[in-house]
């Protein structure tokens, strides 16, 4: 991958250079601004008592960002592994300041420490059960959405000492209804996370979600709620974190 972004920056280094010094310089300044990273994860898998195993692509992620100025900034991300490609972030952000930022389009919901944690920075290869079935993950009844829905959300640090952060917080309003999907009903999903630094290697959070979603297009509408405790602490190379959520969902008529 760098060896291809070095021979097309050298391309449109050539074309620019054709045209004068101002597209040149227009070219470096656009290119100065973007950030393109990815990561691939290969599996083997191997089930006792069957003949079959085998090894497949879970994620391949292309991840971009695009800042336009200290304020603004474009996040796109897409997995190319699985089964399907799938659209996993379409973000436009403005920073407002330290206390206040916005950002809309398809994000990870603010809810729980290992669902907003990145693919690559996870401690284990998978999240764990609780979250995988709570999150709008794999074992979700909503699907599994990535963790991630539709919405708008708000976030900042309302208490800072010495340039240090000492309290994170996190709300976004989202449709309930996962990833590339338009809402299916006329509610509106609250998702909020809190997270305090007492100490300079300590986290404690909260997290809580209420919903009132369709699950099934020609379905009721049914409650989704959930709250849940984080808690996290590392030294060195050494890291304890854990957390807690309860959930809660209304009855669901499979059709």
């Amino acid at each position: 991958m760098k060896n291809k972004f070095q021979i097309l920056y050298f391309i449109l280094l050539i074309s620019a250079s054709a045209a004068g010094q101002t597209a040149d310089s227009t070219i470096l300044t656009v290119l100065k601004r973007v950030k393109l990273a990815g990561f691939t994860q290969v599996r083997f898998q191997h089930t006792l008592n069957s003949k079959q195993d085998g090894v497949d692509i879970p994620r391949a992620r292309l991840d971009l960002k695009y800042a336009t100025s200290q304020k603004w900034e474009y996040h796109l991300q897409v997995d190319f592994g699985g089964s399907s490609v799938k659209l996993l972030d379409a973000t436009i952000g403005h920073t407002f300041s330290r206390e206040f930022s916005l950002l809309t389009g398809q994000f990870k919901i603010p809810f729980s420490l290992e669902n907003v944690a990145s693919d690559a920075n996870l401690d284990f290869i998978n999240r764990a059960q609780v979250v995988e079935a709570m999150v709008a993950r794999s074992r979700d009844i909503t699907g599994n959405q990535n963790g991630r829905d539709i919405g708008l959300q708000i976030s900042g640090s309302i208490i800072r000492m010495n340039d240090t952060s000492l309290v994170d917080y996190y709300a976004a309003v989202v449709n309930g209804q996962g990833i590339n999907i338009a809402d299916a009903n006329l509610y509106k999903d609250f998702a909020g996370r809190i997270v305090l630094h007492p100490l300079k290697r300590l986290s404690v959070g909260g997290s809580v979600y209420s919903g009132y979603d369709r699950i099934f297009f020609f379905g009721p509408n049914v409650v989704r709620n959930r709250f849940g405790g984080e808690i996290s602490w590392s030294w060195k190379d050494l890291v304890l974190q854990g957390e807690y959520i309860h959930g809660k969902d209304g009855m669901v008529i499979i059709y």
